[in-house]
């Protein structure tokens, strides 16, 4: 029997080193089931709606029925076809979103925790005061003042999203820089003769994007 137990667990070990380490917790493939899902919905659409959702031909408000799965609404359009086609809008914005904010985040967020000091409390304390209001609220105020539309819909969530980014690239810089690979060099470069020291200077500006890029986007994902 203590034979049996080391064996079985080597056999699975091997049996998903093919897999991803992301990939191997459940919450990981459900998400990832749930936006193919709705990315072939927004793919076949015309294919799954029942009725045109442009189409304002049936009794406004109706409940929920055989014919209008999800009701109609007060002009008289089918709610279900118009969600499946919503989905054609709503995801590529949604992809727009989180490309925009995690890079100006990761920016922002590279810079803060690389330079330290100014640098730091300047885009710290910005972030700060984008968290002091209210998500929902900030955005709908600049909405508000930059008026209607999907374009101002979308700069108003970023502007709102950014933050959270930019602490999360922050923090992984600042664990990067502390390392003892990132501060062996620094030290080396103040024990040395001073021929030396520009060379380890300019070794540790590779080093530490370097070693901090293959890290980031595993972290921008998680969030």
């Amino acid at each position: 029997m203590t034979s049996i137990a080391p064996e079985g667990r080597l056999r699975g070990r091997f049996r998903f080193r093919w897999v991803r380490p992301e990939w191997r917790t459940p919450l990981a493939v459900v998400g990832a089931a749930i936006a193919i899902l709705w990315i072939l919905v927004a793919i076949f659409a015309p294919l799954l709606a029942p009725h045109d959702p442009l189409a304002q031909e049936f009794v406004p408000f109706s409940p929920p029925s055989r014919e209008h799965l999800f009701g109609t609404d007060e002009l008289g359009r089918d709610v279900f076809s118009r969600t499946l086609y919503g989905a054609r809008v709503s995801l590529p914005l949604g992809v727009i979103l989180v490309a925009l904010a995690s890079t100006i985040g990761g920016i922002l967020g590279a810079i803060a925790g690389y330079f330290r000091r100014w640098a730091d409390a300047i885009v710290m304390r910005t972030a700060d005061l984008v968290f002091a209001f209210p998500a929902i609220l900030l955005a709908m105020v600049v909405t508000a003042s930059l008026g209607p539309g999907l374009r101002n819909a979308v700069l108003a969530l970023v502007i709102v999203a950014w933050p959270s980014y930019a602490r999360v690239v922050r923090s992984l810089v600042l664990s990067v820089g502390d390392s003892e690979y990132v501060v062996g060099p620094v030290l080396v470069c103040v024990e040395d003769a001073e021929g030396l020291g520009l060379r380890c200077a300019a070794l540790l500006a590779l080093a530490r994007p370097r070693h901090a890029a293959p890290a980031l986007p595993q972290r921008v994902r998680s969030v």
